[in-house]
């Protein structure tokens, strides 16, 4: 498993491109689970502090995310999948 960054607000973004863990417990409520909702999206910088995050979803396919400003934070080490 992937050591992790602390988490970031929404309206931060990451100053490097790649896959992040986004938070989406406050679009799909909390629930026993502390990660319920935590999922691998990943970043594209349009340019340096400006850019789009996107989905693994259908799995296999990237495509833009819907919901641009969940807390995230960064994997400071390879994760497999």
């Amino acid at each position: 498993m992937a050591r992790t960054t602390p988490w970031f607000l929404g309206h931060q973004h990451p100053v490097r491109e790649g896959w992040y863990e986004r938070d989406y417990a406050e679009i799909y409520g909390g629930g026993n689970d502390p990660l319920p909702h935590v999922h691998l999206d990943l970043w594209l910088q349009k340019s340096p502090g400006d850019g789009f995050w996107y989905v693994d979803e259908p799995k296999g396919q990237i495509n833009d995310a819907y919901y641009e400003c969940l807390p995230w934070r960064g994997l400071s080490s390879k994760r497999s999948s």
